[in-house]
């Protein structure tokens, strides 16, 4: 629209032009030249003004009026239903670590291929490592105060001695010290009611376990002679905690250590029960063990077979 304004206003100009051009109007053009260009330019302002008011509304509409869309507007989308709240899922039971080939060096225990294996140190701090092999068998090398690396059953206390049967391992293993002369092979565990913690020793160094401890008796087993001694530890740690508890040891004597062969465990029981010791408490452990007090050492079982009753691991 504002377009046709001004060609409307520069057509007015043309014409009082040309209007004028003629030779016989031309004085009176003259004449009347100036009173006819203002009334024609004030036409054309007014015309112009027009104009531009007219393009200002214009563009304003271009601006503020939007353009329709010959699309069908899109459906309103409704609200989506809130879904139910999930039921809790139990929380899974931790994992049992079952490495092999993998080099243990802090505190640790779990179970691999029916056996119970664990690494434990008095010291944090002390330079342990153990490296299960399978089926029982291990490596380990140490360096500190008080450590142990077994692997066997944990029976969990539920039964004594008698209810199993016969109780053997059989196995070959290797065992050194370069620092030291605390440190010895043998079978390791525990019963429960009364507490006793327990060793079957097959091979020692310049120290002969328990040291202090009370000589009761000897007897005959596997083709050697194991003294048997007893010591009290007060206050000190056990399967349940800080406790005051027995020692029961089966020395095997200096000439006949040895790192293979049978141990009847079922025998060492029964000796001990002729010699006037309470062992009808409930089986927490039986294992094969190396351990170290303020020694420096490698060891390992390298052969294991573990037979309790009928059942047989590591064959």
């Amino acid at each position: 629209m504002c377009k046709k304004l001004m060609s409307i206003a520069w057509a007015l100009c043309r014409n009082a032009k040309s209007s004028a051009s003629s030779d016989a109007e031309n004085a009176l053009w003259r004449s009347r030249f100036s009173a006819r260009r203002r009334q024609m330019f004030s036409a054309f302002g007014i015309i112009a003004a027009i104009s531009l008011s007219a393009c200002a509304v214009e563009r304003e509409s271009e601006i503020m009026v939007p353009i329709t869309s010959e699309e069908t507007p899109a459906e309103p989308q409704t609200t989506p239903e809130p879904q139910a709240t999930p039921e809790p899922q139990a929380t899974p039971e931790p994992q049992i670590q079952e490495p092999e080939g993998i080099t243990l060096t802090r505190n640790a225990r779990g179970e691999h291929e029916g056996f119970h294996y664990e690494l434990w140190s008095q010291n944090r701090d002390d330079a342990v490592s153990m490296t299960l092999t399978g089926g029982g068998t291990f490596a380990c090398e140490w360096h500190g105060l008080n450590i142990l690396f077994r692997t066997g059953r944990k029976l969990g206390s539920v039964a004594d001695y008698t209810t199993y049967g016969d109780i053997t391992i059989e196995y070959a293993g290797e065992h050194n010290i370069t620092r030291g002369g605390a440190s010895y092979l043998c079978v390791y565990g525990w019963t429960e009611d009364p507490l006793i913690e327990f060793y079957v020793v097959e091979n020692y160094f310049s120290y002969r376990p328990p040291g202090s401890g009370t000589l009761i008796g000897t007897f005959e087993s596997d083709g050697g002679t194991y003294e048997v001694y007893t010591d009290t530890r007060v206050e000190m740690p056990s399967i349940q905690g800080t406790k005051t508890f027995l020692q029961i040891f089966s020395v095997r004597v200096r000439d006949e250590r040895r790192t293979a062969g049978t141990i009847s465990v079922s025998d060492h029981f029964a000796a001990w029960e002729e010699m006037g010791l309470d062992v009808s408490g409930t089986l927490y452990e039986i294992s094969l063990c190396i351990e170290g007090y303020q020694t420096t050492g490698t060891g390992a079982i390298t052969e294991y077979t573990l037979t309790i009753g009928d059942e047989i691991f590591g064959e």
